[in-house]
């Protein structure tokens, strides 16, 4: 199911493109109305494009790269990590600590 998204998606890109570059040699014969229809056209071929690429992604094993193992290595090391807490140390011993003798 996967893969019949992302070929949809993948052909939905290249028809956008085909819309866009269609006629090409009146592109910049057109008026700024046609012209925006077209920039809006490349913009969602794009957009679609990468969808496609996205859904493709699993198919080809491209979730399992070395990259995503080291960030889920480092991020789990940070985790386990325990806050240490912060040491207040005073002027002198004794006092009572206030914003003028403590110092983080």
């Amino acid at each position: 199911m996967l893969g019949l998204t992302a070929l949809g998606l993948a052909a939905y890109a290249l028809w956008r493109l085909y819309e866009t570059f269609s006629n090409s040699d009146a592109i910049f014969q057109e008026d700024e109305k046609k012209t925006g229809k077209r920039l809006r056209h490349f913009y969602s071929a794009v957009v679609y494009g990468l969808l496609a690429y996205t859904f493709a992604k699993p198919l080809f094993g491209g979730s399992s790269g070395s990259g995503g193992d080291s960030k889920q290595d480092a991020l789990g090391m940070l985790l386990q990590q325990s806050p240490r807490p912060s040491k207040m140390r005073y002027a002198e011993k004794g006092s009572k600590p206030n914003s003028t003798t403590c110092k983080a």
